[in-house]
Protein backbone atom coordinates (compact mmCIF):
# COMPACT_ATOMS: atom_id res chain seq x y z
CA UNK A 1 0.00 0.00 0.00
CA UNK A 2 1.73 3.00 -1.05
CA UNK A 3 1.38 6.14 1.71
CA UNK A 4 0.46 9.68 1.33
CA UNK A 5 3.96 9.77 2.88
CA UNK A 6 6.06 7.54 0.28
CA UNK A 7 3.57 9.60 -2.34
CA UNK A 8 4.81 12.77 -1.25
CA UNK A 9 8.23 11.31 -1.39
CA UNK A 10 7.96 10.11 -4.66
CA UNK A 11 6.62 13.31 -6.37
CA UNK A 12 9.56 15.23 -4.57
CA UNK A 13 12.05 13.05 -6.33
CA UNK A 14 10.00 13.11 -9.82
CA UNK A 15 10.25 17.22 -9.11
CA UNK A 16 13.94 17.68 -7.76
CA UNK A 17 14.36 15.40 -11.51
CA UNK A 18 12.58 18.40 -13.48
CA UNK A 19 14.04 21.11 -11.89
CA UNK A 20 17.79 19.61 -12.39
CA UNK A 21 17.75 18.06 -15.87
CA UNK A 22 14.40 18.71 -17.49
CA UNK A 23 14.61 22.58 -17.36
CA UNK A 24 18.37 23.56 -17.66
CA UNK A 25 17.72 26.88 -19.21
CA UNK A 26 15.32 28.13 -16.33
CA UNK A 27 15.55 31.66 -14.81
CA UNK A 28 14.72 32.37 -11.30
CA UNK A 29 13.71 35.99 -10.78
CA UNK A 30 12.41 37.16 -7.57
CA UNK A 31 11.38 33.34 -6.63
CA UNK A 32 9.32 32.75 -9.56
CA UNK A 33 10.68 30.47 -12.15
CA UNK A 34 10.11 29.99 -15.45
CA UNK A 35 10.99 28.07 -17.98
CA UNK A 36 12.30 28.87 -21.64
CA UNK A 37 11.70 26.18 -24.00
CA UNK A 38 14.59 24.77 -25.87
CA UNK A 39 11.63 23.30 -28.49
CA UNK A 40 11.68 24.20 -32.15
CA UNK A 41 8.31 24.94 -33.39
CA UNK A 42 7.82 21.85 -34.95
CA UNK A 43 7.82 19.44 -32.16
CA UNK A 44 4.72 18.27 -30.49
CA UNK A 45 3.16 19.46 -27.42
CA UNK A 46 3.36 16.55 -25.23
CA UNK A 47 0.03 16.89 -23.03
CA UNK A 48 -1.26 14.14 -20.71
CA UNK A 49 -4.69 14.04 -19.76
CA UNK A 50 -6.40 11.93 -17.11
CA UNK A 51 -9.60 11.70 -15.18
CA UNK A 52 -10.24 10.79 -11.19
CA UNK A 53 -13.75 10.33 -10.05
CA UNK A 54 -15.10 9.75 -6.55
CA UNK A 55 -18.68 9.52 -5.51
CA UNK A 56 -19.01 11.85 -2.44
CA UNK A 57 -22.45 10.72 -0.15
CA UNK A 58 -23.67 14.09 0.29
CA UNK A 59 -25.92 16.34 -1.70
CA UNK A 60 -24.33 18.63 -4.81
CA UNK A 61 -24.74 21.62 -2.71
CA UNK A 62 -22.96 20.67 0.01
CA UNK A 63 -20.43 19.63 -1.93
CA UNK A 64 -20.12 22.38 -4.17
CA UNK A 65 -19.97 24.76 -1.12
CA UNK A 66 -16.79 23.14 -0.15
CA UNK A 67 -15.09 23.04 -4.03
CA UNK A 68 -16.09 26.39 -4.87
CA UNK A 69 -14.28 28.29 -1.76
CA UNK A 70 -11.16 28.08 -3.87
CA UNK A 71 -9.20 30.15 -1.65
CA UNK A 72 -9.58 27.33 1.33
CA UNK A 73 -7.63 24.73 -1.42
CA UNK A 74 -5.18 24.46 1.21
CA UNK A 75 -7.04 22.64 3.38
CA UNK A 76 -7.66 19.75 0.98
CA UNK A 77 -4.88 19.59 -1.97
CA UNK A 78 -1.76 18.93 -0.17
CA UNK A 79 0.96 19.78 -2.53
CA UNK A 80 -1.13 23.69 -2.33
CA UNK A 81 1.14 25.70 0.50
CA UNK A 82 -0.19 28.95 0.21
CA UNK A 83 -2.98 30.85 -2.25
CA UNK A 84 -2.22 34.66 -3.05
CA UNK A 85 -5.17 36.33 -4.78
CA UNK A 86 -4.09 39.20 -7.49
CA UNK A 87 -7.41 39.60 -8.49
CA UNK A 88 -10.41 38.38 -8.30
CA UNK A 89 -13.64 39.69 -10.33
CA UNK A 90 -16.75 37.35 -10.33
CA UNK A 91 -16.56 34.24 -10.77
CA UNK A 92 -13.17 34.45 -11.92
CA UNK A 93 -9.99 34.19 -9.91
CA UNK A 94 -6.02 35.34 -10.72
CA UNK A 95 -3.99 33.67 -8.31
CA UNK A 96 -0.16 32.94 -7.62
CA UNK A 97 -0.12 29.62 -5.74
CA UNK A 98 2.65 27.99 -3.87
CA UNK A 99 3.22 24.68 -4.09
CA UNK A 100 5.65 22.27 -2.32
CA UNK A 101 7.48 19.75 -5.00
CA UNK A 102 10.95 19.29 -4.91
CA UNK A 103 13.80 20.83 -2.55
CA UNK A 104 12.11 23.66 -2.25
CA UNK A 105 8.22 25.32 -3.10
CA UNK A 106 7.57 26.65 -6.71
CA UNK A 107 5.25 29.15 -7.69
CA UNK A 108 2.89 28.60 -10.05
CA UNK A 109 -0.10 31.32 -11.84
CA UNK A 110 -3.05 30.17 -12.07
CA UNK A 111 -6.36 31.39 -13.52
CA UNK A 112 -10.05 29.70 -11.93
CA UNK A 113 -13.32 30.14 -13.38
CA UNK A 114 -16.53 28.92 -11.41
CA UNK A 115 -19.31 28.25 -13.07
CA UNK A 116 -21.84 27.29 -10.04
CA UNK A 117 -25.10 26.88 -12.99
CA UNK A 118 -22.83 24.08 -13.88
CA UNK A 119 -21.26 23.18 -10.75
CA UNK A 120 -17.87 23.40 -12.59
CA UNK A 121 -14.64 24.65 -11.79
CA UNK A 122 -11.97 25.31 -14.21
CA UNK A 123 -8.30 26.09 -13.34
CA UNK A 124 -5.45 27.21 -15.94
CA UNK A 125 -2.49 26.73 -15.04
CA UNK A 126 -0.23 28.73 -17.45
CA UNK A 127 3.08 29.47 -15.26
CA UNK A 128 5.18 26.60 -13.22
CA UNK A 129 7.15 23.73 -13.59
CA UNK A 130 3.42 22.19 -15.38
CA UNK A 131 1.31 23.80 -16.94
CA UNK A 132 -2.36 22.79 -18.56
CA UNK A 133 -5.71 22.94 -16.78
CA UNK A 134 -7.60 20.91 -14.20
CA UNK A 135 -11.42 20.83 -14.43
CA UNK A 136 -13.43 19.79 -11.59
CA UNK A 137 -17.31 18.81 -12.45
CA UNK A 138 -19.87 17.91 -10.01
CA UNK A 139 -22.75 15.83 -11.06
CA UNK A 140 -25.86 14.80 -8.93
CA UNK A 141 -26.46 11.10 -8.82
CA UNK A 142 -30.07 9.67 -9.65
CA UNK A 143 -31.62 7.76 -6.90
CA UNK A 144 -29.29 8.98 -4.65
CA UNK A 145 -28.53 12.08 -2.07
CA UNK A 146 -24.93 11.67 -3.31
CA UNK A 147 -22.57 13.76 -5.89
CA UNK A 148 -19.77 12.34 -8.15
CA UNK A 149 -16.77 14.66 -8.84
CA UNK A 150 -14.30 14.30 -11.41
CA UNK A 151 -10.97 16.06 -12.05
CA UNK A 152 -10.09 15.89 -15.19
CA UNK A 153 -6.20 17.48 -15.55
CA UNK A 154 -4.75 18.30 -19.14
CA UNK A 155 -1.54 18.66 -18.58
CA UNK A 156 1.89 19.97 -20.71
CA UNK A 157 4.07 17.31 -19.96
CA UNK A 158 7.35 18.46 -21.98
CA UNK A 159 9.43 19.63 -19.25
CA UNK A 160 9.41 16.26 -17.05
CA UNK A 161 11.95 13.63 -18.61
CA UNK A 162 10.14 11.21 -20.57
CA UNK A 163 11.23 8.66 -17.65
CA UNK A 164 9.93 10.91 -15.04
CA UNK A 165 6.39 11.28 -16.87
CA UNK A 166 5.06 8.06 -15.01
CA UNK A 167 5.96 9.30 -12.14
CA UNK A 168 4.44 12.67 -12.28
CA UNK A 169 1.33 11.13 -13.52
CA UNK A 170 0.88 9.23 -10.67
CA UNK A 171 1.77 11.58 -8.41
CA UNK A 172 -0.90 13.99 -9.36
CA UNK A 173 -3.39 11.16 -9.60
CA UNK A 174 -2.49 10.30 -5.44
CA UNK A 175 -2.50 14.05 -5.03
CA UNK A 176 -6.39 14.32 -6.39
CA UNK A 177 -7.20 11.24 -4.87
CA UNK A 178 -5.96 12.65 -1.60
CA UNK A 179 -7.78 16.12 -2.07
CA UNK A 180 -11.09 14.43 -2.71
CA UNK A 181 -10.87 12.16 0.11
CA UNK A 182 -10.43 15.34 2.49
CA UNK A 183 -13.38 17.14 0.35
CA UNK A 184 -15.66 13.66 0.93
CA UNK A 185 -14.88 13.80 4.38
CA UNK A 186 -15.39 17.62 5.23
CA UNK A 187 -19.03 17.28 4.05
CA UNK A 188 -19.46 14.34 6.47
Amino acid sequence: MVTTSMTRAIFTVVMTIVSVFAIPSMILTSGVVASVSAQSASSPLLTEQFKVTREISAPIDQVWNIVSNVDEETKYWPIIKDIKNINKTGNMVDREVTIGVGPQDTKTRQFVTLSSDQKLIQTNITEGPVTGTRVLTLNSISDSNATRVDVVWDLDMNNIPVFARGFAKDNFMKTTEEALGKIAQAVK
